[in-house]
């Protein structure tokens, strides 16, 4: 058995970070070539949702999600790698696979590999590499479930929030939410990282006033 591991969300403001981690015998690699799976950010939504169906409901996955207080408490001690680190360990720790194929979340992919072979409990070949998810179409396969649970999710928080954009700091919908959120409730919305640099700008340009963060 061998895995493949991406996440979605990281960068992302508001909302969940998902990680997803799929299982196939490596013949089964021929099923995802022919569905013409690829990376989740070089196709539409709405074949997204297509590949997810069919990928889903072949084979077994784990979802991780991490919600944005889990998030905050480790970038304000630690980092955001070392959670993300620790959550994929404790399910593939659970596993005995042959190889493990990985988009690197550190900067230096032999760091993560060092890394995730000192806290398994066995021995296995680890494929970590920066942009996998373009190289391996089992990780393109996790990409692809990664995005589609996160926009799930982001689509379920804005029937209670209100349409807040993508989330994402680059967003000015985003951060024009954030704001008015704020002016109207004097807090932050409990699904903002409060632990981003955004937040400390946004303090700074836009509230002149002490945020509880």
């Amino acid at each position: 058995m061998i895995c493949g591991i991406d996440e979605a969300g990281r960068g992302s403001l508001i909302g969940p970070l998902i990680i997803c981690i799929i299982y196939l015998e490596e013949h089964e690699e021929d099923y995802l070539k022919k569905l013409r799976v690829r990376d989740s950010k070089k196709v539409t939504k709405i074949r997204r949702k297509i590949l997810f169906k069919n990928i889903s409901k072949r084979f077994k996955y784990d979802i991780i999600k991490l919600e944005p207080k889990k998030i905050d408490e480790y970038v304000l001690k630690s980092s955001l790698n070392k959670l993300e680190l620790e959550e994929i360990v404790k399910v593939l720790n659970r596993k005995r696979l042959k190889k493990i194929y990985i988009d690197s979340f550190y900067s230096n992919p032999n760091t993560l590999k060092k890394e995730l072979k000192k806290r398994l409990n066995y021995d296995c070949e680890i494929i970590s590499e920066n942009r996998a998810d373009s190289k391996y179409i089992i990780v393109s396969a996790a990409s692809i479930i990664a995005k589609v649970i996160r926009d799930t999710e982001i689509e379920n928080l804005k029937k209670t929030y209100g349409d807040f954009g993508s989330g994402y700091p680059s967003d000015i919908k985003t951060i024009s939410f954030i704001k008015e959120y704020y002016m109207k409730y004097k807090k932050i919305p409990e699904i903002v990282r409060t632990s981003w640099k955004t937040l400390t700008k946004l303090k700074n340009d836009f509230f002149y006033c002490e945020l509880p963060f």
